[in-house]
């Protein structure tokens, strides 16, 4: 196994163009689909009404509202294409079979039950939105439609789980899942942690 340090610049920028355009506009439509075919008469307000956690009725809200209608038809036509595009230019320009970084960049954070999450701070730096800084790592891959894999990789002192991300070009999905295993093995397995 060789290891390379090679950023993947522009990345972020085209994500910033998909990543809720999609998310929050596929569900209107796939939903339904998917109840109707499982016998189930529910319908999105039903769910909605269900919902408890803030940051859930949030995200649904703005499904129910279609809020990213109007940036879908760019997100999958012209966005989502370059971000795949970037993707195999990277993999191919680096003769790399997968990336390898940290699931999340900090440990899991405390969510409050009644207000939801809100923002926090990396290493004392400016507030940023709990959500978006915890999904960073694992967002473009999955907008894209790339294979991806998080094993666990050790406790921090405190005893919170670390895991190690794992994406890899379109249609690696099986030597991804033999490098992740083969990673595990290396690792080691990893104790439970204490909650």
């Amino acid at each position: 196994m060789v290891l390379l340090d090679v950023d993947l610049a522009g990345l972020m920028a085209l994500n910033d163009q998909v990543s809720f355009q999609i998310a929050l506009t596929e569900p209107k439509t796939d939903i339904p689909s998917y109840l109707l075919a499982n016998g189930m008469t529910i319908e999105l307000s039903d769910i909605e009404a269900g919902l408890s956690s803030p940051d859930v009725k949030s995200a649904f809200a703005a499904i129910v509202a279609d809020a990213f209608a109007g940036q879908y038809a760019a997100a999958i036509k012209t966005h989502r294409p370059a971000m795949q595009d970037l993707y195999a230019k990277y993999f191919a320009a680096n003769q790399l079979d997968a990336v390898l970084f940290p699931t999340t960049i900090l440990t899991a954070p405390t969510i409050d039950a009644v207000m939801g999450s809100s923002t926090l701070r990396v290493n004392a730096g400016d507030a940023t939105d709990t959500f978006n800084t915890v999904i960073r790592n694992t967002d473009p891959c999955s907008n894209a439609g790339l294979p991806g894999l998080s094993i666990p990789a050790g406790l921090t002192r405190d005893g919170l789980p670390v895991g190690l991300e794992l994406d890899g070009p379109l249609g690696s999905d099986q030597d991804l899942l033999a490098i992740g295993m083969s990673i595990e093995a290396l690792l080691g397995p990893v104790a439970a942690p204490k909650l």
